[in-house]
């Protein structure tokens, strides 16, 4: 499933919520405010708000590969992990002991809804897939170190 899929089934489901919810203290008001067309209003607004929360969060976490040459491995490493760690609220999961990496969510739900960051390296070049939002972090990064 795709980023902009995984973000609009979280956010349609936040917006469905709210015009039920509406629509339920329309209903339990007396049925004086339930009107088609301040129905047909709200739930117009409602799509519109799914539709361009789910624009805005799957361009932030749309995945970006990139490929960078490194000179110290395990500096470079060290300093994802604390951005990781610090900044993103990610920890690491070692897929092949000095070769690839993986830094994700603890919580289930954020697992599945973000991009994860992958590290891949093999000697002195390194293919890194982080979140668009991400990107600035590495590049931070390469320039310190």
């Amino acid at each position: 499933m795709n980023t902009f899929d995984r973000y609009g089934i979280h956010f349609g489901a936040i917006g469905g919520t709210v015009f039920v919810l509406i629509i339920l203290l329309m209903i339990l008001d007396g049925g004086e405010l339930l009107i088609p067309v301040l129905v047909l209003t709200i739930l117009f607004s409602d799509l519109l708000f799914v539709f361009f929360m789910t624009l805005f969060f799957s361009i932030m976490a749309k995945p970006v590969v990139m490929n960078i040459s490194i000179n110290d491995k395990e500096k470079f490493i060290e300093a994802v992990d604390n951005v990781s760690k610090k900044k993103w609220g990610r920890v690491q999961r070692c897929c092949e002991e000095g070769k690839s990496y993986r830094y994700v969510f603890t919580s289930k739900y954020k697992e599945w809804l973000t991009t994860d960051v992958t590290v891949k390296i093999e000697d002195d070049r390194c293919q890194i897939v982080v979140p668009n939002i991400y990107q600035e972090d590495i590049i931070k990064i390469m320039q310190n170190g």
